[in-house]
């Protein structure tokens, strides 16, 4: 079974900032959203890909000490993604910032830094996906295992039903793979509802900039990027979650100088969504952050 490697959810939002980038599909969408106040110094990357506005809980949430910008991802590319998010922070921040990055953010993140380090003076990688596809072989069992038999049945059935060259659906689709995947990703689910920060969900945004995603990963370009690194780096990252926090580790602690980990106990994918590991990730990043 294809599993579609999907952690995170999208909906509905908060009014977004007033920089606005045309979508190939002829749609025009705003793609940032700015919380607390100037100077802009911490810059927020999420998910998906095409989950918009899913970390817009956590940058709301710092917002009451420090300046925060979530960039939206609008383009269809990595090459486009990355361009966007150089021009996101070029026009509404001070640099050099902090840029944090979750689950694909972190990877995207990553490779902006690799091509504009003068811009970041800290990347900090939460949930990130392993750097090399050995690891990666690992996310999909461990996933299965946590779910019954009716949800393994479900979620190869939908898979199956997104992957097909004739679906005018993706959208809900890769809605619900993400949901049954969120609750397997999940130690411990707390009672944060950040559905009133989500956008949209895209899926075709998925399908086109994850495959391109997976074949950096396998090419070793990916891994390669981190000599490109001059930035603190510090990895956050759920003992639980099943993208295994070796494969993130391991490949980037001798590539990078200045390098640091947190693994949290009792926690999965997403650390705010833990009933555990929610305070101690928040006192770890506003540390990092500081």
């Amino acid at each position: 079974m294809n599993t579609v490697k999907r952690e995170v959810l999208i909906s509905s939002c908060k009014p977004l900032g007033e920089s606005t980038i045309q979508l190939r599909r002829g749609l025009n969408m705003k793609n940032y959203r700015a919380y607390g106040h100037e100077p802009y110094k911490i810059v927020m990357v999420h998910g998906g890909p095409g989950a918009l506005g899913d970390l817009g809980y956590v940058a709301d949430k710092i917002s009451s000490s420090f300046g925060v910008i979530e960039a939206l991802q609008t383009m269809t590319t990595i090459a486009e993604l990355i361009d966007e998010l150089i021009e996101i922070i070029d026009s509404q921040c001070s640099v050099p910032v902090t840029l944090v990055g979750h689950s694909w953010g972190a990877w995207l993140a990553y490779l902006m830094v690799a091509e504009r380090s003068d811009l970041v003076s800290k990347l900090v990688l939460i949930g990130s996906g392993p750097f090399e596809s050995d690891y990666a072989k690992q996310i999909e069992s461990t996933r299965l295992a946590r779910l019954d038999k009716e949800q393994r049945r479900l979620l190869e059935d939908l898979t199956r039903e997104f992957y097909s060259k004739v679906t005018n659906d993706k959208d809900r689709l890769l809605a619900e793979i993400g949901s049954i995947i969120e609750n397997a990703d999940t130690y411990s689910p707390n009672d944060v509802d950040d559905g009133s920060y989500r956008i949209k969900i895209d899926g075709d945004m998925f399908s086109g900039v994850w495959n391109e995603a997976e074949k950096l990963r396998s090419s070793g370009v990916l891994l390669d990027m981190a000599s490109k690194l001059n930035c603190q780096v510090l990895v956050i990252h759920g003992e639980y979650d099943p993208h295994p926090v070796a494969g993130v580790i391991e490949p980037l602690k001798n590539r990078v100088e200045d390098f640091e980990s947190v693994i949290l106990a009792k926690c999965g994918h997403s650390p705010w969504k833990e009933s555990f590991a929610h305070d101690k990730f928040f006192r770890t990043l506003m540390d990092a952050i500081q």
